[in-house]
């Protein structure tokens, strides 16, 4: 049973210095020892949500969506606040089911809201990995990318391409390396049916209507290039002959006198 240790609400726990001892009640918003090979969880209650980190793998798998009290001293891991705890330091209280998740823009999934259960939607981008905890993708609605990391419950077998829709709940984490405490967000996707996925149809091509046959145009056919007649050589003119001027015969001049002795 629930010890009567103090119970600080979460947020509390989360601005606490690092090392100091605390109890709190939370609801589980994955598996406790979903992540992490067995050693992590998370706990949410109304002010705030952080993870849980075993100190060793579970030994009994506690659902989520039950309460739990648990105890023991705040810190942070790869910048993520968490709470480190043995197993029976984790006590289940009743199973209220999962808080709702907060809808939330893909670009705004950073520190405010670490520890919290959220729903994004939005497409996934190119590239996938394949981590410890689950199937690595990026999702942006335009805001920004988030990175999901998907456990098998909640992938159900499926495989995951660019340009599909999904709509996915689960828990923000962080795992930063770079010491900045500024990057490394990603949402634990671990629950069954807290996924939806949906590839965007393919346009049916519209097909292109069948011209209506018309009839040939005839060609006109061409016609024969007229052959120039040759320019007819003109005949020669017949020179008129001439005709000969009738040559008066000369009369004969008779001497009147020689015609007189004649008669």
């Amino acid at each position: 049973a629930p010890t009567a240790t103090p119970i600080i609400a979460l947020a509390d726990a989360r601005a606490a210095t690092d090392g100091t001892s605390v109890t709190v009640i939370g609801i589980l918003t994955t598996d406790l020892g979903a992540l992490e090979s067995g050693r992590a969880a998370f706990i949410q209650d109304a002010s705030a949500g952080i993870a849980v980190y075993l100190d060793a793998p579970v030994v009994s798998t506690v659902p989520a969506g039950t309460r739990v009290q648990a105890t023991g001293t705040v810190g942070s891991r790869y910048d993520q606040r968490t709470l480190r705890v043995d197993e029976a330091g984790v006590i289940a209280v009743d199973a209220p089911g999962m808080p709702p998740a907060s809808i939330t823009p893909t670009g705004s999934a950073t520190e405010p809201l670490e520890g919290r259960r959220l729903q994004i939607s939005g497409s996934t981008l190119s590239g996938t990995d394949q981590l410890a905890d689950g199937l690595a993708i990026h999702v942006d609605d335009g805001s920004g990318p988030v990175r999901l990391v998907i456990g098998a419950a909640a992938a159900a077998g499926r495989t995951f391409e660019p340009g599909m829709t999904v709509v996915a709940r689960g828990t923000l984490g962080q795992r930063d390396s770079t010491g900045t405490g500024t990057s490394g967000y990603r949402l634990y996707v671990t629950v069954a049916g807290d996924l939806e996925v949906s590839v965007p149809p393919t346009p049916t091509p519209t097909p292109s209507a069948t011209p209506t046959p018309t009839a040939p145009t005839p060609s006109p056919t061409p016609s024969p290039t007229p052959t120039v007649a040759p320019t007819p050589t003109p005949a020669p003119t017949d020179t008129p002959t001439p005709t000969a001027t009738p040559t008066a015969t000369p009369r004969t001049t008779i001497d009147i006198a020689s015609a007189r002795r004649r008669t």
